[in-house]
């Protein structure tokens, strides 16, 4: 199983997005630790975890703002289990109140106590045994970390720390093999929306792009790729969970092959068209389409569509994989002919504005739609900057190491399955946390 062997400790796990998570987690083969104030809550989702799926499952009564309590917990973890692989910063609140209201001072520092204090002093006591296993590091943050809420300002707040704690302590821990990472849900159906509950469902479904609210369960999926070997070049990100014939595209046509979808190869390179449509037939034996068309050609274009709806009848997934990155200066005299580095980081910010206009548009037809913005990757467009790129990713990205083509399929292939199916409209980088350094060259 995937996450066979690993240790997950996850807070808040007595109800809600925790419970999910946790549930999800030992799904997947791991030995879990549930933690809450709520007692009768803890011993629900033991009792689920070990009936349902045979794993060992560990509760432990912790108020996270007690430090006495959050070491008795790390404590009983460690003697339990002797590691600890994965570390899910779950439990939060959340409150509503006016700025002018007397008691606003103490409302926000209660919800900066729970949302943020604790979260570092757990995570300072586990770090060491995260060290030692290579492991992860998620934390539930929200979306009301970039989308201010007037009535939550001090939630809001707390969770924009929590999204600067994720990139700092990321940056931070990647050199010793510790991803962070963060996942920042939008309206989720849980206890925590109280009377709110039914008013929220019918907001989110005549607001939400994809016309629903978040479950659970939408949360928990995210979870469990960012814990996963699948997102091993991931780390520093701040992901919303609210509502092909060489190197990157070759790889995802192949990943996508693997997991039982019928391709269609196009590429301006024949000869790499038929060797990627023979490996998937061979190797996975479903279908795959060879069709040869210039992407900057409206007339190939279309063909390359004809000839996929000849074949198969429907198309379910789109990748638009296709691109080039030649390199000049803006004072280049030759700078409007030739498409160079400045205009493919614009062409790359249009790429990340049309997906996000696009998602809210076909939202609503039950259409989702992504980016992935990869860092540096091995693949022959690097040319003869290879060995360089690689010399200087393993010097200064935090995950010390360049991309490799199957980080950006993973990602792909996770991104259009069901998993996926409360993520519309985000930009996810898988980039090693280049994001969060200068430069490389």
């Amino acid at each position: 199983m995937e996450l066979e062997g690993k240790v997950a400790l996850i807070t808040g796990s007595a109800s809600g997005i925790g419970k999910e998570i946790a549930l999800k987690l030992s799904a997947l083969g791991a030995d879990v630790v549930i933690t809450d104030i709520n007692r009768d809550g803890i011993q629900e989702v033991v009792q689920k975890c070990r009936s349902l799926y045979k794993h060992k499952a560990l509760g432990v009564y912790a108020d996270i703002t007690s430090e006495s309590d959050v070491k008795n917990l790390v404590d009983k973890t460690v003697e339990e289990y002797e590691r600890i692989d994965i570390l899910v910063n779950c439990a939060g609140i959340v409150f509503q109140s006016d700025f002018y209201d007397p008691e606003y001072i103490k409302l926000f520092d209660k919800v900066m106590n729970i949302n943020v204090r604790s979260i570092q002093v757990l995570t300072q006591l586990v770090v060491p045994y995260l060290e030692s296993t290579k492991g992860n590091i998620v934390n539930i943050s929200s979306v009301c970390a970039v989308v201010p809420v007037p009535t939550e300002m001090a939630y809001c707040m707390s969770k924009s720390a929590i999204n600067m704690f994720t990139k700092c302590l990321a940056r931070q821990l990647g050199p010793k093999g510790v991803r962070v990472n963060s996942v920042n849900p939008g309206t989720v159906r849980s206890p925590l929306l109280g009377e709110r509950a039914e008013y929220m469902v019918k907001a989110c479904h005549d607001n939400y792009p994809l016309q629903r609210i978040g479950e659970t369960v939408d949360i928990a999926e995210s979870v469990a790729f960012l814990v996963s070997d699948k997102a091993s070049f991931i780390t520093g990100i701040n992901m919303p969970v609210d509502g092909s014939a060489s190197g990157i595209g070759k790889e995802i046509a192949l990943k996508l092959s693997s997991l039982g979808a019928d391709v269609v190869i196009t590429d301006i390179n024949r000869d790499g068209i038929q060797e990627v449509v023979q490996k998937c037939r061979s190797l996975h034996k479903h279908k795959a389409l060879g069709v040869y068309a210039d992407i900057t050609s409206e007339s190939d274009v279309k063909n390359l569509v004809d000839k996929t709806v000849e074949e198969y009848e429907r198309i379910d997934i789109l990748v638009n994989c296709a691109g080039i990155c030649p390199k000049s200066y803006f004072h280049d005299p030759d700078y409007v002919e030739i498409p160079m580095t400045m205009a493919y980081c614009m062409s790359k910010s249009a790429i990340n504005m049309f997906t996000k206009c696009l998602a809210m548009h076909l939202g609503p037809k039950g259409v989702r739609v992504n980016s992935i913005n990869p860092g540096s990757v091995l693949t022959p467009l690097l040319g003869e900057k290879a060995q360089y790129m690689v010399k200087a990713c393993e010097n200064n990205y935090p995950l010390r190491r360049i991309g490799e083509t199957v980080d950006i399929a993973e990602s792909v292939a996770f991104l259009v399955s069901d998993k996926a199916s409360f993520i519309t409209g985000i930009n996810m980088p898988v980039d090693g946390g280049a994001a969060l350094i200068m430069r490389l060259y």
